[in-house]
């Protein structure tokens, strides 16, 4: 084959085969007082462990070995709150809990912008519960996706916990999920077939999100980014275009081809994961150098940008684009 062919870019992206985010707690860690004290355990022992703080309480009658909490991150811990509710079934629900929303993509393994500040729990009819951190919904979508097992648990299925999650999250934070949904085979169409069937609110936004939303992202700060772009107008970019240079092939985050201008989302990742940062960082500028000898344009953003200036970067792109197309038409 021609070493000059490039290798497939966004149109021809195949669903991701990465594992979902590694976790460190599963149900065995969760430790019931039912359990422990039908093991012999006295009351007065499981007291004292919790007085001392060797065992955490998660939930009534729930905890976690205190040096395992620890050792977990606020992830992890979120999951662990998670699995300590619906282990202990609180008894205002007739019925195991089925997760749904922001719950559910957190234990199917989808990185959120934020981790869910409440429980969210689904059924048809309307679970009842007055925990002040549980969130309970009619589920319309029932006979649209079977309740999946995951970590021992119910969860609604990963396409109806998006469509859920879309219709109550902001336009930023729903494009960060839909990428990684679409990244992991979610068909854009059984999307739109969902929404159609939930109520009418937030669906035009929702149904925004699921437009923009694009397989090839492959960060959460490169969804952030883009959702900038689409508030601002920006046309949309190529993700990861394969461009050949005298190295080699090199993808570009964000490109816009007939412009020549790219735009590259720097995060901790691509100078931090692949040796040290001085050398990383010298490679990359190398690579930037023969890019545009051959007339690309590099622009970059970084976190602190798009997350704290909003703006900055949209306009930044809509200007060099506007500037290269005066360019080439008095060219």
């Amino acid at each position: 084959m021609d070493h000059r062919t490039p290798p497939p870019i966004t149109a021809n992206h195949q669903p991701s085969e990465a594992p979902e985010l590694p976790s460190a707690v599963t149900p065995s860690d969760i430790l019931l007082a039912r359990d422990l004290l039908g093991l012999g355990m006295s009351r007065r022992a499981l007291y004292e462990v919790l007085r001392t703080g060797r065992l955490i309480r998660l939930r009534p009658g729930a905890g976690i070995d205190a040096d395992l909490w620890r050792r977990l991150s606020p992830r992890e811990r979120c999951i662990a709150d998670h699995l300590a509710f619906a282990l202990t079934r609180p008894a205002a629900l007739s019925r195991p809990p089925v997760f749904s929303h922001d719950s559910a993509l957190l234990l199917h393994g989808l990185s959120l912008v934020a981790l869910p500040s409440r429980l969210h729990v689904a059924g048809s009819p309307r679970p009842h519960h007055h925990a002040p951190d549980v969130t309970t919904h009619e589920d319309p979508y029932a006979q649209a996706g079977a309740h999946v097992d995951r970590y021992g648990v119910d969860t609604v299925a990963p396409p109806v916990a998006l469509v859920q999650s879309l219709l109550s999250l902001p336009f930023a934070d729903g494009l960060v999920l839909a990428d990684q949904a679409l990244d992991r085979g979610l068909s854009r169409e059984l999307g739109y077939e969902l929404l159609a069937r939930g109520g009418s609110r937030h669906r035009a936004r929702a149904q925004a999100v699921l437009d923009a939303a694009d397989a090839a992202s492959e960060s959460v700060l490169e969804s952030q980014t883009r959702a900038e772009l689409v508030r601002y107008g920006v046309p949309r970019p190529v993700l990861q275009l394969p461009v050949h240079t005298g190295r080699g092939w090199r993808g570009l985050d964000m490109a816009w081809e007939e412009e020549r201008v790219a735009l590259e989302v720097d995060g901790r990742a691509k100078y931090f994961d692949f040796g040290p940062t001085d050398a990383a960082i010298y490679q990359e500028r190398k690579r930037e150098v023969e890019l545009m000898e051959r007339g690309w344009l590099i622009l970059r953003t970084d976190a602190a940008r798009v997350l704290h200036q909003p703006g900055t970067t949209a306009r930044m792109v809509a200007r060099t684009l506007a500037q290269r197309r005066g360019r080439r038409r008095r060219d």
